[in-house]
């Protein structure tokens, strides 16, 4: 999996510093069966979390997707994928620790001076200081100025990790609510899952497509034909009309008093204008 991604990638300095953290409280609710129960490593499901949370994912269902698909999800859980249930169940069980883990890794990567964790910008985290440090120019009020700043931080990279578990916990519950908790939502149907039953249902709705398709065609046909004929009809009584207006001018030896009907007016302006002129 080194030759997935390249060194530089933010993933290897996560699943690093994550390493680095005291996890013991996720490994003792596993052994209480809590947190990785499933038997999923919890440091694993941390890093999954930290990662998905650091690139604005909130929803268990989508981690366990990209867990599927995306290479740095992959790497993380070494490609044995959990589910959502999994994910969720551990994310519930253990929302306060993986809050304030959260809130390190942020921290540690400001420290280290990571402009920018996935989505999450953690030199925003760190709030200048500036006036403080501009106003106790003495070793002790810069130590005081820089505990005053640590506070700050800790407490802001705390806020930022909150605000993630709780729009995690939103979205799982509400997707828990339309698609129904075991289920992922975007499985495929059954009979679309087995290769050649696959393939027979594909050819099934081309079928069914084509069909559509030539009735659409044939209904088309059918309209045209009757605006073909209904064209057809009033060019006929048209033509019937200036029959009998031209009878008239004939019997009559001049044009019949009053207007032509609309449908021939502008057929006998032109045949006066042409007699006119003659």
């Amino acid at each position: 999996m080194r030759d997935w991604l390249p060194a530089s990638d933010p993933v290897w300095l996560v699943i690093s510093v994550v390493a680095g953290l005291d996890t013991s409280p996720l490994h003792a609710q596993r052994r209480t069966g809590g947190a990785g129960r499933a038997g999923y490593d919890p440091d694993m499901l941390l890093t999954l979390l930290i990662w998905a949370w650091a690139h604005g994912v909130r929803s268990s269902r989508v981690i366990e997707r990209l867990c599927q698909r995306d290479v740095a999800y992959r790497i993380i859980c070494a490609g044995d994928t959990p589910d959502h249930v999994t994910i969720s169940r551990f994310r519930a069980d253990t929302a306060q620790v993986v809050e304030e883990l959260f809130a390190q890794v942020l921290m540690l990567c400001a420290g280290l001076g990571m402009g920018q964790l996935g989505v999450v910008a953690v030199d925003s985290v760190k709030i200048a200081s500036n006036a403080s440090l501009a106003a106790n120019r003495t070793e002790d009020g810069l130590h005081k100025a820089a505990a005053e700043q640590a506070q700050i931080d800790a407490q802001r990279a705390r806020e930022v990790a909150a605000a993630a578990a709780a729009q995690h916990a939103l979205t799982d519950a509400a997707e828990d609510e339309m698609y129904g908790p075991g289920r992922r939502g975007d499985e495929l149907p059954a009979e679309l899952v087995d290769e050649r039953s696959r393939a027979a249902r594909i050819a099934q709705a081309l079928a069914e497509l084509h069909a559509d398709t030539a009735a659409h065609s044939a209904e088309g046909d059918d309209i045209a034909e009757r605006q073909r004929d209904r064209q057809q009809r009033q060019q006929q009584r048209k033509q019937a009309k200036l029959d009998a207006y031209r009878r008239q001018r004939a019997d009559r030896g001049s044009a019949p008093v009053g207007k032509p009907p609309t449908e021939i007016r502008i057929e006998v302006l032109t045949e006066n204008l042409a007699a006119a002129q003659a």
